[in-house]
């Protein structure tokens, strides 16, 4: 736990979360997770922004009280209802008495069904609409579909400061650090990336909606403060610009290749084709789908322009855990605008190949023939025809050198 003054009106509450094998009971957590709250102290007001995880609740209150007198707080103000930001509401309001609480339209009627509160208690609040603290003026923002359509933002006026609720964050626990100043930033920018590819991907569009929208406010914001990861209050347009650059994409010049091999035989044209690839100097991001989380995948198909599938043919389809990788691909929408060609061996059929092909076009792929398709073990003939193969998908992604 680290509670921290992050301005001069605004503490954060952070806590790190290292227990947490899944975050949404999906995305492993090698290095954590840290959920961050935020207590504005206004002249006239105190402003809660968002509770965090019900695993720290009790701890929660307590520092919380060791902070400020619950029954003062004016407001909690809720910019998502996702339980890792909203999992401690109940335990709060059990003490705050006095607090109202401040959402989107959309977000009211969840606080009814989640949390059972009635509509007295919950206020929604317009897109732009101020409320003047004493000494500083709170803004907020509706920013939908980052990444679920009740989400805003806040913006502290006078200090600068930009609450984003879930957007700029990032997995990885803060260890006792907050700002990025303290820490491996690189470490945490890796962690940006995959919990933008695992999280947000999906919703990217509506992140260039979203600052676009705050740059046309002219907005001056001074500190980014998320609800996961570190607050950027050293270089706060660095976040700022990464997530622009996800959301484009601007790709990396790589080709990532996701496989599956049952007996070895799809393996032995994997190692050929990274040869391939690799003479003509590109790098490749190799995976094989049974042994890697789609998580970590996912995080290199987000900014990568080719794809490469191997697979076998099994029971007359696609090999499963590579149509586990496709499933979040698609939902994910990271085919549209990229390459993707198809590679493996068989036995008794090739029937997998035309259906993976059928899936990769729906998803937006352009996908490109002719495949590497081998029947049995792989001979030296089709070694050197699968190392030719690699050498076209590295010269095809070469095409997107700047």
């Amino acid at each position: 736990m680290t509670v921290r003054r992050v301005s001069d009106r605004v503490y954060c509450l952070s806590y790190d979360d290292k227990d947490l094998d899944l975050f949404e009971s999906l995305w492993p957590l090698p290095l954590g997770v840290s959920y961050n709250s935020y207590v504005i102290f206004g002249d006239e007001k105190i402003i809660l922004l968002d509770t965090v995880s019900q695993r720290f609740s009790e701890r929660f209150i307590e520092d919380l009280k060791g902070l400020v007198d619950l029954k003062s707080i004016n407001f909690l103000v809720s910019h998502h209802l996702e339980h890792d930001h909203s999992g401690s509401i109940t335990a709060f309001l059990r003490e705050a008495v006095n607090c109202k609480i401040l959402c989107s339209p959309f977000a009211v009627n969840l606080h009814k069904v989640f949390f059972n509160l009635s509509e007295g208690i919950v206020t929604a609040v317009n897109d732009g609409m101020s409320m003047d603290i004493g000494g500083d003026i709170l803004t907020f923002y509706l920013t939908p579909w980052l990444h679920w359509p009740d989400t805003m933002m806040s913006f502290l006026n006078f200090e600068g400061v930009l609450f984003s609720c879930d957007a700029f964050g990032s997995f990885g626990a803060l260890n006792g650090k907050l700002f990025d100043d303290e820490i491996d930033l690189e470490i945490y920018l890796d962690e940006a990336k995959r919990y933008f590819s695992n999280i947000v991907a999906g919703y990217r569009e509506h992140v260039i909606k979203a600052v676009e929208k705050l740059s046309s406010l002219g907005l001056n914001f001074k500190i980014i403060a998320p609800s996961h990861g570190p607050i950027y209050k050293f270089n706060p347009r660095l976040i700022v610009d990464k997530y622009v650059s996800w959301s484009k994409p601007e790709f990396e010049v790589k080709v990532v290749m996701i496989y599956g091999s049952m007996y070895g035989y799809t393996r032995i044209l994997v190692e050929a084709i990274c040869g391939g690839i690799e003479s003509t100097g590109v790098k490749v991001a190799l995976f094989d789908a049974s042994r890697v989380n789609v998580s970590f995948i996912l995080k290199e198909v987000l900014d990568a322009p080719v794809l490469v599938f191997g697979t076998p043919t099994y029971d007359a389809n696609v090999f499963p855990n590579i149509l586990n990788v496709l499933n979040f691909i698609e939902v994910k929408k990271l085919g549209v605008g990229r390459y993707a060609s198809i590679f493996g061996c068989y036995g008794w059929g090739p029937s997998a190949y035309p259906i993976l092909m059928g899936k990769l076009k729906n998803m937006g792929f352009n996908v490109v023939e002719p495949f590497l398709t081998v029947r049995g073990l792989p001979s030296s003939y089709d070694l050197d025809n699968a190392k030719k193969f690699g050498v076209k998908m590295g010269e095809l992604a070469l095409k997107f050198k700047k």
